[in-house]
């Protein structure tokens, strides 16, 4: 039987934890959904240092001017993301002179995806007179944290690369590879055939 402390209750009620993801040069806007009335002490710190308070105190030694603090709303907003930007940001506040529960809130800032992925297909083998196995591979030139998917028109996987049995008769076998990370995706698909490979065993399109 798990029995969980009255003390640990207590501690995970005066938490709450929030997740927000923006792209490198959008603005974002801090709001702790707590009232506001009453408050007598309140601020925001970013990792562990204090970057705005009630009394109007705003350090500029992180984000320079791009950082606001609104005294009536009691929000952040910080404009001009960039990539170095993620991290908790923490509201502390009292109402009353009673201390109220503590807001986390964790940004996220990744790049936006611009360019289509790339799509590579590479000679396994030729597994009979009516198939072929091909390497199917997708990759981006530069965007980190980034997720993919690829499809043959009848299922999708997840990963940058897989194995496919296509046939050697016909059109030939569509893949589609799609990009992503939280703020953009972007997708590409290509035809293969059962061709003779290249000299740097890459199907010739």
């Amino acid at each position: 039987m798990l029995i969980i402390s009255s003390t640990f209750m207590q501690l995970c009620s005066l938490v709450s934890l929030r997740t927000i993801h923006k792209k490198v040069g959008d603005s974002v806007e801090f709001l702790s959904g707590l009232p506001t009335e009453g408050v007598n002490a309140a601020r925001w710190k970013y990792k562990d240092k204090t970057v705005a308070d009630k009394s109007l105190i705003i350090s500029k030694q992180i984000f320079g001017n791009r950082l606001h603090f609104n005294i009536t709303t009691l929000s952040l907003t910080l404009t001009e993301l960039t990539l170095q930007d993620s991290g908790d940001f923490s509201f502390y506040s009292e109402q009353n002179e009673k201390q109220r529960e503590t807001v986390i809130i964790t940004l996220l800032v990744y790049e936006s995806i611009t360019e289509d992925p790339i799509l590579t297909f590479t000679h396994v083998s030729a597994d009979s007179n009516l198939t072929c196995t091909v390497l199917v591979n997708c990759s981006l030139k530069s965007t980190s944290s980034v997720s993919y998917k690829l499809s043959d028109g009848n299922q999708t996987h997840e990963g940058s690369s897989r194995q496919y049995s296509i046939r050697k008769q016909g059109e030939g076998q569509v893949f589609t590879c799609t990009a992503s990370n939280s703020v953009s995706s972007r997708t590409t698909s290509k035809t293969v055939t059962c061709r003779e490979k290249s000299t740097e065993g890459t199907f010739i399109m």
